[in-house]
């Protein structure tokens, strides 16, 4: 019964990890690689699920604060420790407006350090965020 109770309480201390690093990730900010764009998320389903395809609504702006309209996305993602990617291709399906972009099709297949590679164009002006997760 105290192995038992041990184990609970271990289980009980990384299920918060988990939830806390899961809330902290979709309140940051990711500036694009050079500092054009400013990227945030929040997912539709909080904590992040395992195994559960699910939407974001990411948010992109200029370093100006400007909320950046009908960009064309390119989403990427993977585990760069495990040496795999998402086992989806998650996509902007939608243009919310006040540079707010429906991302459909996201799944983490596991728990981990995971990040996702936005390719963000507008008119002429093409880069890249990376956000990191801990999920």
């Amino acid at each position: 019964m105290k192995k038992f109770k041990s184990l609970l309480s271990q289980l009980a201390a990384i299920l918060f990890l988990v939830l806390a690093a899961s809330d902290l990730a979709a309140q940051e900010v990711w500036e694009s690689i050079s500092g054009f764009y400013i990227v945030s998320y929040s997912s539709k389903v909080t904590p992040i699920p395992i195994n559960q395809i699910h939407q974001w609504v990411l948010h992109i702006e200029t370093a100006d604060g400007e909320p950046v309209s009908d960009a064309k996305l390119d989403i990427q993602g993977g585990m760069p420790l495990h040496d795999h990617g998402l086992p989806t291709n998650p996509v902007a399906t939608e243009y919310l407006g006040e540079g707010n972009y429906l991302i459909e099709g996201i799944r983490f297949h596991m728990m981990g350090d995971w990040e996702i590679t936005l390719e963000i164009s507008q008119g002429n002006i093409t880069e890249t965020a990376l956000i990191h997760l801990r999920i």
